[in-house]
């Protein structure tokens, strides 16, 4: 992970709180803690390193699940602070000249080959209450560890130069999200449950950058259900 990235986590994070510590008062920052749950299915798309305006969309779909700790405070300013799991993926690709069989020329062969990465997230968010409706706004960033890498490539790749077995150390290791999104929540009996739209956004480049003829970095639109126990 690069200084930058990491820096900018981190202000984040201390930002966040020394704005919960002004709202609220050092005795409410945590006026009650509550147990959470959330899952969701996203939309993955990547954006080319070398062309930043130009965003490709995947044909696939991913989900995420979270366990986190509800921060309850005496303000509109709450927190969640959780562990989120995703399988986060990206197209690369490939063309090569190849030996055409029975001659002595070489053809041109171009394939795709997608890669998932399964990182397991730490993410610290900051929730606010807007007004007296159940709609409120939610932000914050992500620190995410590569647990897997794999992929998948067409019958067009000629003589791949990437397999399972040698994937996951041309991936970075560790990856950082910035999101926000809106969501609504109501309370059930002793529950609250909720649902959020999120826009999650990649802060560095997912390959290592010596490896591969393009970088890239993903974008995450996500649909989100939960319940605070």
């Amino acid at each position: 992970m690069s200084r930058r990235s990491l820096a900018l986590v981190l202000r984040s994070s201390f930002l966040l709180l020394l704005v919960a510590g002004g709202l609220t008062g050092p005795e409410a920052l945590a006026q009650r803690v509550r147990f959470g749950l959330e899952a969701g299915l996203s939309s993955i798309s990547h954006r080319y390193s070398e062309v930043p305006e130009t965003w490709d969309l995947l044909f696939r779909t991913s989900y995420s699940v979270m366990t986190f700790a509800d921060i309850d405070t005496r303000s509109d300013l709450d927190f969640q602070v959780g562990v989120r799991f995703v399988p986060l993926g990206a197209a690369y690709d490939y063309s090569a000249e190849v030996p055409e069989e029975g001659s002595s020329q070489n053809i041109l062969r171009e394939g795709t080959i997608t890669i998932t990465q399964q990182y397991l997230f730490f993410s610290l968010r900051a929730r606010y209450q807007i007004g007296a409706t159940p709609l409120y706004a939610i932000a914050g960033p992500e620190l995410g560890f590569l647990l897997d890498a794999s992929l998948e490539q067409d019958e067009q790749v000629p003589e791949p130069v990437l397999t399972n077995s040698n994937i996951d150390p041309q991936i970075n290791g560790v990856n950082t999200t910035l999101g926000g999104g809106l969501g609504v929540r109501r309370p059930l009996g002793k529950l609250q449950v909720y649902t959020q739209a999120m826009v999650l956004l990649g802060l560095q480049d997912v390959p290592q950058e010596q490896f591969w003829a393009r970088t890239w970095r993903t974008r995450e639109l996500t649909l989100l259900v939960g319940v605070v126990l």
